[in-house]
């Protein structure tokens, strides 16, 4: 059966089925009524056969069963100081707790008198200056840590210069490896081409591409990832056919013109080939060769078709 077959019944059947629902949760609600109805009147049966005793017969009940209170007396001093001297000798001994952050400063107070000058001062001769910096060096000297001696280094003959860079692996900082024609060096542990860096930069790819027909742009990519472009021209001589004064010629181009052959020395020659210095004569033309002799004759042609008479012949072409 088609699905389009199944949605046409089930569309169908949706009004049936909904009144079907309908009426049994209508039912469902009337008995769940009429069970509650009944329930409600039961409960009120029972409860009207439950005597209630008065409240203040209650409370007169309830007061009998409390004891009666006696007369208090003044608490004893000496009993309350044993009390709160077990208390105390029950809580741990306190502890010396941790310096707290020092505070903020105060604001600067307002500024002094000025004190008495004090008495003048002694002057220091120069050998004295110079033993006191010569003691408090010589004491810095001692205090700081002596420098080793570090590890001796790799002459440029010993560097090891990798083949190739694989992105797939990971080399150690201070390799040395070629890639896209240039030298590269990693500064830092390589993820991919990340942590490399070119210290030669070289050619990766050279791409010529044709403008027109003696015209080529030559495209540079270096091993760094930069390009550069540059347009250049052939000195190449293209034959144009035959002359034309309303077509435009370049520099190179050839055209036959009065049995000779012509050459454009520059980009819209002036006049014709001849006429000025636009156009040099490549190949002149020839002179004209000898008579040469006669030939033999042919083969006789074919028989004709007989003739007519056209004496009896009218304008239309009717015979009379």
């Amino acid at each position: 059966m088609k699905l389009s077959d199944l949605q046409a019944q089930a569309k169908a059947l949706a009004p049936v089925l909904r009144d079907f629902v309908s009426k049994a949760v209508s039912d469902l609600r009337e008995e769940f009524k009429q069970m509650l109805d009944d329930r409600d009147q039961e409960l009120r049966s029972i409860f009207s056969q439950i005597e209630v005793p008065a409240l203040d017969d209650i409370a007169r009940e309830a007061s009998e069963l409390i004891d009666k209170p006696a007369d208090g007396k003044d608490a004893d001093p000496e009993v309350i100081r044993q009390l709160v001297a077990d208390a105390m000798a029950e809580n741990p001994a306190p502890k010396d707790g941790a310096d707290g952050e020092p505070g903020k400063d105060g604001q600067p107070g307002e500024k002094g008198e000025p004190g008495e000058q004090g008495p003048p001062g002694e002057s220091v001769p120069v050998e004295e200056v110079q033993r006191m910096v010569d003691e408090a060096v010589a004491r810095a000297m001692e205090q700081a840590e002596k420098p080793k001696d570090g590890e001796p280094g790799r002459d440029a003959t010993d560097i090891d210069i990798l083949p190739e860079i694989d992105p797939d692996k990971s080399y150690p900082r201070g390799t040395y490896a070629t890639h896209a024609g240039g030298l590269w060096r990693s500064h830092a542990t390589t993820h991919g081409m990340r942590g490399w860096e070119c210290i030669v930069d070289g050619v990766k790819e050279i791409d010529i591409t044709s403008v027109d027909d003696r015209t080529f742009k030559v495209n540079v990519q270096r091993s760094s990832g930069g390009a550069a472009g540059e347009l250049f021209s052939m000195p190449i001589v293209i034959d144009r056919g035959v002359y034309r004064p309303d077509h435009g010629y370049e520099k190179g181009d050839g055209v036959s013109f009065g049995g000779s052959f012509w050459i454009a020395q520059d980009d819209d020659p002036a006049g014709k080939p001849g006429a000025s210095d636009g156009w040099r004569l490549a190949v002149k033309h020839g002179r004209q060769g000898k008579q040469g002799e006669p030939g033999k004759n042919g083969k006789d042609g074919r028989p004709g078709r007989d003739g007519r008479d056209l004496t009896k012949m009218m304008p239309d072409g009717s015979k009379y």
